[in-house]
């Protein structure tokens, strides 16, 4: 695994390096990068950004709708 860092100007190349279902997923569902999907799971939630990059790391693009929706849920009962 590795660590991504996210920026504006790598936000699109963030999004093409991943799977092709991943990037289909993510437009379905309104969103035009990785990077906006994870500000607005920081934002619903009320959980720091640099966590939510964090719990992805941690738990890869195979969880991005599922595990990570999760936790990042169960970090909302944290206190920030």
């Amino acid at each position: 695994m590795f660590l991504l860092k996210y920026s504006q100007e790598n936000s699109k190349e963030l999004t093409k390096m991943l799977k092709p279902e991943t990037i289909k997923a993510l437009k379905e569902n309104g969103y035009n990068s990785l990077k906006e999907y994870l500000h607005d799971l920081s934002d619903e939630y009320d959980v720091p950004y640099s966590v939510v990059i964090s719990l992805h790391n941690c738990l890869g693009e195979s969880e991005l709708f599922d595990g990570l929706v999760s936790a990042v849920q169960d970090a909302e009962e944290m206190d920030w």
